[in-house]
């Protein structure tokens, strides 16, 4: 049976238990997903061991921490992930060595792009919330996970930092409008995005307003769209993990 080890990026109760919810739907029965709170973790050489102990890590995502997110450099939320980054810093650089199966999630896509020179930012332009369109670009469309996905798509959103510049050795496999860096691939078999593949449009149906605060302009109304085209991308991803050596 095939091992994968989800590091969290949460605080809120709650909030951890509806990340895992959300990811054992999306996880076949014969893959063990484990979970891990990057706060459980001691140093950085105890994460690096650990990862090198699945076949594939994800990164989740975050409403508690941001690289900039808009707030003062001391903010516990934004100074605790000066810390997250030297924590996890040398077994981001393992992984993509490695090339293990990866997959990073909103926050932990702005992570690792943090780490590879991707100048992560609070930009009022591109933080949203709710479904959007992606559009696959050149290099998504021949790419083994993005290839088979429509030129156009819906996936969801829910963030307030984006990703300012490509990261060192990343490559560009989506983007929109409003979102420069919707999903980025580094060697082979690591990949982050922006959106957020586990989340389907019903999870946020009667999200209250309040929760879109954080945004420049909160949207009157919430856009909701089905995406099954992002949600099959966790599906092809364990795939891959479940067809590997």
């Amino acid at each position: 049976m095939k091992s994968v080890l989800m590091v969290q990026f949460r605080t809120t109760p709650l909030r951890i238990e509806v990340e895992q919810a959300r990811h054992l739907r999306a996880c076949p029965k014969d893959v063990a997903l484990t979970f891990c709170s990057i706060f459980e973790v001691a140093n950085a050489q105890e994460l690096l061991e650990k990862a090198r102990m699945f076949d594939a890590v994800i990164f989740g995502g975050s409403g508690d921490f941001d690289i900039d997110g808009g707030r003062h450099a001391d903010d516990f939320g934004r100074s605790e992930t000066v810390r997250i980054l030297e924590l996890i810093q040398n077994t981001v650089e393992d992984i993509i060595k490695r090339d293990q199966h990866f997959f990073g999630i909103c926050f932990g896509h702005q992570l690792v792009a943090e780490l590879r020179g991707g100048s992560v930012t609070n930009d009022h332009r591109q933080q949203k919330f709710g479904t959007h369109t992606v559009l696959t670009l050149e290099d998504g469309r021949t790419d083994v996970l993005f290839g088979t996905l429509p030129e156009v798509f819906y996936a969801q959103y829910w963030h307030k930092d984006s990703v300012g510049a490509l990261p060192n050795g990343a490559t560009l496999l989506a983007a929109s409008p409003t979102c420069n860096f919707s999903a980025l691939r580094y060697s082979t078999n690591v990949y982050t995005t922006q959106f957020h593949p586990e989340i389907q449009a019903t999870d946020i149906e009667g999200t209250p307003r309040p929760k879109t605060s954080y945004l420049a302009e909160p949207p009157v109304a919430i856009d909701m769209h089905a995406s099954p085209e992002a949600t099959s991308l966790l599906a092809k991803f364990y795939e891959r993990i479940q067809n590997s050596r």
